[in-house]
């Protein structure tokens, strides 16, 4: 908890013990703290089906490893984006609720 993290990556072939990938990405999501945390997805093999139900389940991203430079560069793009994003959604957030507080004095 706590911190000032960017990027968290989550082996998708985590050992038995312990939470697996799927649980990590559904507690990273309900955990308001790292809400603009970009959660990368790393493993050997995974299907495209596989992959799209990691992002729908809230990974920023999926990169098969052994990770080549290009997929750094991509990873490095994808966290900016995602921060970029959440920035801007927060921000959005604030301006509503300003808007709220303003037409209700």
């Amino acid at each position: 908890q706590g911190g000032n993290y960017h990027i968290v990556v989550i082996d998708a072939n985590l050992a038995s013990e312990g939470p697996n990938c799927v649980e990590l990405l559904h507690w990273a999501k309900s955990n308001s703290s790292l809400d603009e945390v970009a959660l990368i997805v790393t493993a050997y093999e995974l299907s495209a089906e596989a992959s799209v139900n990691m992002v729908r389940m809230g990974a920023s991203d999926v990169i098969l490893k052994p990770v080549p430079q290009e997929a750094l560069i991509q990873l490095r793009n994808t966290c900016s984006s995602t921060q970029n994003l959440q920035r801007q959604r927060r921000l959005q957030g604030e301006a509503a609720t300003g808007a709220r507080a303003i037409t209700q004095a």
